[in-house]
C-alpha cells in the first residue's frame, strides 16, 4: 500500500471510491433517493471545487494498492465554523475490501500532519451519527463528541454527530 499526496490524474479514481464505498457502507443511514442521485462527475466536480478553494488550505491524500487508488482522505481549514476548532477533517473513504487495515489511522494522520505544517493544531470531523463504526474509529483516534446537529439529505433530517481533536497530537503519535 502507497499512502500519498493527490495528483491531478487521481480525481476521477477519487470520485469512484467516494460513491463506491458510500453506496457500500451507507445504505440504511443515507436515503435511497441521495443514494440514486450519485455520479462520478458530479462527485469529482464536487472534488475539484474543494480543492479550487486555496483560502481553505485544502489536502487530498490516496492509498493505493497496485497502482488502483482505493481509498482517501481530505482536509484543510474549516468549510463552517466550529467554535475552537480551526481543522476539518472534510472526508475518509475507503474501499470495504481495505477496512480494518490501518489505512484509516494512516490517512487522518496525513491530513493531521498537514493542517499541523499550516500552523492549524486542532481539527473537527462531522459523521452520520448512525454510522457506528466511524463514530467509533475517531472515537478510538482519540475524537470527542461536541455536538449532534440534524442536516437535510435526500429529503429527510439526518442526525450528524460532530467530533472533534483539541490537540492533533494524539493522532500523529498514534
Amino acid at each position: 500500500m502507497i499512502l500519498r499526496p493527490m495528483v491531478p490524474k487521481d480525481l476521477s479514481d477519487v470520485a469512484k471510491v467516494n460513491v463506491d464505498t458510500m453506496r457500500k457502507t451507507q445504505p440504511g443511514i443515507i436515503p435511497d433517493a441521495f443514494m440514486d442521485s450519485l455520479s462520478y462527475k458530479e462527485s469529482e466536480l464536487r472534488f475539484q471545487r474543494l480543492l479550487d478553494l486555496r483560502d481553505l488550505l485544502p489536502a487530498l491524500f490516496v492509498v493505493e494498492d497496485t497502482s488502483k487508488v482505493v481509498g482517501y482522505a481530505m482536509g484543510g481549514l474549516g468549510r463552517e465554523s466550529v467554535p475552537n476548532y480551526r481543522g476539518e477533517l472534510y472526508g475518509i473513504y475507503i474501499l470495504p475490501p481495505y477496512h480494518s487495515q490501518g489505512i484509516g489511522r494512516r490517512l487522518v494522520k496525513l491530513v493531521a500532519r498537514h493542517l499541523e505544517a499550516q500552523e492549524v493544531h486542532t481539527m473537527f470531523v462531522a459523521v452520520f451519527s448512525a454510522n457506528i463504526p466511524a463514530v467509533g474509529f475517531y472515537e478510538a483516534l482519540g475524537g470527542k463528541k461536541l455536538f449532534v446537529r440534524t442536516i437535510a439529505l435526500g429529503g429527510s433530517e439526518l442526525p450528524e454527530t460532530i467530533l472533534g481533536w483539541d490537540s492533533l497530537t494524539p493522532v500523529l503519535v498514534s
